[in-house]
């Protein structure tokens, strides 16, 4: 049993001396804030990523349009 615990201990030690903690946290402006072990902050900018698409249905329920994100219109027939 003597072991067991020797060999428990030495593995804590292993396990915290490895352990890091660092966060990565959602803002309310569509940026990221990410904290490193060290307390240091970097806020990373993900508002330029996103890009807007739709897809439907279109009124004659033979076609699907896609919309992409300049806007350009491109159907789909569903009746091949």
């Amino acid at each position: 049993m003597k072991m067991v615990w020797l060999l428990s201990l030495i593995l804590q030690a292993l396990v915290q001396n490895l352990e890091t903690l660092t966060t990565i946290v959602e803002n309310t402006d569509g940026t990221f804030t990410y904290t490193d072990e060290d307390g240091g902050t970097t806020v990373i900018d993900v508002t330029n990523l996103e890009t807007l698409t739709s897809i439907a249905l279109n009124a004659d329920d033979t076609n699907i349009d896609y919309t992409d994100e300049d806007g350009v219109v491109t159907q789909l027939d569903l009746q091949l």
